[in-house]
């Protein structure tokens, strides 16, 4: 009895063991998240007319699906969807509007084949910032934040920048635009929540 008790004992151990190794092979590298958003932003930058563009008018709940570049004239919020070739959502961008012309904000979430984010990012440009060198100049803010598929932090990246990529110092800016954002890390949570009504 003693014996099967221990033999047991010991399978139990390998197969908690050979569990952890699975479960740590499973997590990518900030390497192969870079690797992934790189690609996805490729397929952004050379298949435009495949984006899904939908927008949500002022003081309404639904979405337009625009179509032919043809947007109405007043949109609150534009919504930008890539899909990999099997249909599933890789990338989703949302991009308020900004009345005054002083900032525009782009929010990216990066989703993996499961639908678990992977990447984020926040590119935002704004004028009054007090710490550009020329008068009139923007300041540039780029954010990019890497997740494992249960939405722990691996890595962020952050810069801050003139229009001529010159750094600028974070402690001497002004950020009158700083809204605040959420970052959802599931797919068909993030659609649920703005509305989003494609497969």
């Amino acid at each position: 009895m003693i014996s099967a008790s221990v033999g047991c004992s010991q399978k139990s151990g390998k197969n908690k063991r050979a569990e952890s190794l699975k479960s740590q092979e499973q997590v990518p590298t900030i390497q192969q998240l870079k690797k992934q958003k790189g690609k996805i932003d490729k397929l952004i930058a050379a298949e435009q007319d495949k984006l899904i563009v939908l927008v949500k008018l002022p003081n309404s709940d639904k979405l337009m699906l625009i179509k032919n570049d043809k947007f109405p004239d007043e949109v609150e919020t534009t919504y930008n969807f890539l899909k990999d070739k099997e249909g599933r959502i890789i990338l989703a961008g949302e991009i308020p509007f900004s009345g005054s012309g002083d900032w525009d904000i782009t929010y990216k979430s990066y989703f993996d084949k499961n639908g678990k984010l992977f990447a984020f990012e926040r590119i935002a440009g704004f004028f009054n910032s007090e710490c550009t060198k020329e008068d009139g100049d923007a300041a540039h803010e780029d954010l990019i934040k890497y997740y494992t598929s249960s939405g722990q932090l691996i890595d962020s990246t952050y810069t801050l920048t003139d229009s001529k990529k010159r750094p600028l110092v974070k402690s001497k800016c002004v950020f009158n635009y700083d809204y605040p954002y959420t970052i959802i890390f599931d797919r068909d949570t993030y659609k649920k929540a703005n509305k989003i009504n494609i497969p």
